[in-house]
């Protein structure tokens, strides 16, 4: 369907079909802003490119967000993804943090040493064992008919970053940037996490 111009001239849109489109931005000079959920608290110079569909109402939701970091030649030094999506199959993805500090880089090798993976996204929710919960185990995971595990429940969570240790999956909440929750990805694809703790180190000391 051809390439446009936005109406402020800071866009490329691109018109995939009927329900997609892809936009070509550059955040640079005085556009340039943080990205704080990558490590990035300062503006910073960077490209975007977008995937856009089409909502049952007929608007535009960003669905794949690619971020090209430039340094101050205008060279490619760092790139990233974020936004939310399904896959072939359908299943839900969600686009992961991969930014580690380097006290944590040196506390995971000195406690795990380098078999493990940082995620930058995962197929299925999260579900964190909770008093509170408003949801049950038959609803969160695949089911089954065991008394002790219907009476237990969870609520759901935003992660914002990942690690996986073997068959171990380690969970660090948007809304609770200080807090892991240490779990497992049930056969049912979604995640459940049955314990937390204060800091990585922390909950490390619980694999």
């Amino acid at each position: 369907m051809g390439c446009k111009p936005s109406a402020d001239g800071k866009n490329i849109i691109n018109q995939l079909d009927d329900n997609t489109k892809v936009i070509f931005r550059m955040d640079v000079g005085v556009d340039a802003h943080e990205i704080k959920s990558q490590g990035y608290n300062e503006p910073v110079n960077h490209v975007n490119i977008e995937i856009h569909t089409r909502t049952t109402k007929g608007n535009y939701n960003p669905k794949w967000d690619l971020h090209i970091i430039l340094d101050d030649s205008g060279s490619v030094k760092d790139y990233f993804i974020t936004g939310q999506w399904k896959n072939k199959w359908g299943v839900f993805m969600l686009v992961l943090c991969t930014v580690f500090s380097n006290a944590e880089t040196e506390c995971l090798k000195k406690i795990i040493g380098d078999k493990y993976e940082i995620l930058n996204q995962i197929d299925g929710e999260c579900f964190a064992l909770c008093d509170k919960g408003e949801y049950k185990y038959n609803q969160c995971f695949q089911p089954v008919d065991n008394e002790y595990s219907n009476k237990q429940f969870y609520e759901k969570m935003k992660p914002y970053r990942v690690i996986r240790f073997h068959n171990i999956y380690l969970m660090n909440p948007e809304d609770e940037k200080d807090s892991w929750y240490r779990g497992r990805k049930d056969i049912g694809g979604n995640f459940e996490f049955d314990c937390f703790a204060d800091g990585l180190e922390e909950i490390l000391e619980f694999l």
